[in-house]
């Protein structure tokens, strides 16, 4: 299943991520298991062979060791927002970037968009793999001589999209804004349903749900001796799915983290049965006393 996710959306690679997490852990805790175990390493330890091999294909050709060739865009972007760029040695490098930047904020790009990083990025090579390669050098030296500012600009980015709700795609700008045209997708019919007429999660109960099964997991853990699977799979699931997206873009994370949902709905689930269960033992306690 993680395999599929990510044939849909690289991103969700993490997915098979969480579980190569998960399965050292079962074996290790459920000795009941352990054949089962073995046989989903094995499925997984072939899923990843086919990630690698892909990911070479991409560095052979675009120069990113990665199932995208968006990583060192991305990256370019914080250097750019926070002023890092301007570390770097090469002083008439530095300059030409200033100016493609400058010029773009002034013509009321966000400084962050493709108009932005597609000119600077030529700056850095003819070929796109030539290019990708030397951007996240300089990203990466960049990055490394102001730690402080680029962990500022992660949290402004959380506290900017806190309040944002997950949508499926870029919802204003949408062609399928209209759910009353009849000639519109039946499926983005639906999705525009269930995202503009029913209560939305925002951003902030992604971390909300990853401070929640975070102590719920530790908490049931000790009380019952026993790892909470259901609780440690939603912090994982949530944890790696915000962070990842966090630190790996720049920007439309109401879209890029909306895979987060279904950890969300579970999550919920299972707080809401455990405080039934907790409620119910405590009902019968007090008829027994």
């Amino acid at each position: 299943m993680s395999l599929i996710a990510t044939g849909v959306k690289p991103t969700l690679a993490v997915y098979s991520g969480i579980c190569l997490v998960l399965l050292p852990l079962q074996f290790g805790l459920r000795k009941d298991c352990r054949l089962i175990v073995k046989k989903l390493t094995l499925v997984l330890g072939a899923v990843i062979l086919l990630y690698i091999g892909y990911s070479y294909n991409n560095w052979f050709h675009w120069g990113t060791f990665n199932l995208t060739n968006l990583g060192p865009r991305h990256s370019l972007v914080p250097c750019l927002v926070t002023g890092c760029y301007q570390n770097y040695p090469d002083r008439s490098l530095v300059q030409e970037i200033e100016q493609i930047y400058n010029n773009s904020i002034e013509n009321g790009d966000t400084g962050r968009g493709w108009e932005t990083t597609t000119p600077i990025m030529q700056l850095f090579g003819t070929t796109a793999r030539e290019q990708n390669i030397n951007v996240r050098h300089f990203t990466s030296y960049c990055i490394n001589t102001d730690r402080i500012a680029y962990i500022q600009y992660l949290c402004s980015n959380i506290i900017y999209w806190w309040r944002q709700s997950y949508s499926p795609y870029y919802y204003n700008a949408h062609p399928f804004s209209d759910i009353s045209d009849s000639g519109k997708n039946p499926v983005f019919k639906i999705i525009l349903f269930l995202q503009r007429d029913l209560p939305a999660f925002r951003i902030a109960s992604g971390f909300y749900m990853i401070a929640f099964s975070l102590l719920l997991t530790i908490y049931q853990w000790i009380v019952t001796k026993q790892c909470p699977w259901f609780y440690l799979g939603v912090w994982g699931a949530a944890t790696v799915i915000e962070f990842s997206v966090f630190l790996g873009s720049y920007g439309s994370f109401t879209r890029l983290t909306v895979y987060i949902l279904p950890f969300l709905y579970f999550g919920w689930a299972l707080i809401i049965n455990d405080l039934a269960l907790y409620m119910q033992k405590k009902s019968s306690q007090y008829k027994t006393a």
